[in-house]
Order: C-alpha cells, then structure tokens, then sequence
C-alpha cells in the first residue's frame, strides 16, 4: 500500500511545504509579515477572513467546545 500512496503523498507534502519555505527563505518577501501566502504567491485574503466579528465568533465556539 504504501507503494501507491507514497508518490502522492510525498507529491503534496513537498507542495503543501514550497509556499512556507519560499516565504521563509526567498530574499523577495524578506521583512514581510502579516500577509497571505498560498501556491508561493501574496494574495489578498477573502472578506470573511478580513472580519473580526466573524473571527471573535469563532474563536468563542471553539473555546466552548474546549472547555
């Protein structure tokens, strides 16, 4: 089994990690923080992740469900 899923596997580890070492390492985005980085390039992120009440909401039901 781990014949077949090997390749697949090992393909999205190394692409899930591409975007966090080029952010961690590339001299381009050096000094930059606070942004969103996905498949290596700055994106502006969605509405809702931009919205602080929908993110207090959150964070209350998972401090609910974890406590």
């Amino acid at each position: 089994m781990s014949l077949i899923l090997e390749p697949v596997v090992c393909v999205k580890l190394k692409q899930g990690a591409a975007t966090t070492c080029y952010v961690a390492l590339h001299p381009q985005v050096k000094g930059v923080s606070g942004k969103y980085f996905c498949d290596s390039n700055l994106y502006e992120p969605s509405e809702k992740a931009k919205d602080m009440g929908l993110a207090k909401r959150l964070w209350d039901f998972s401090v609910e469900l974890i406590t």
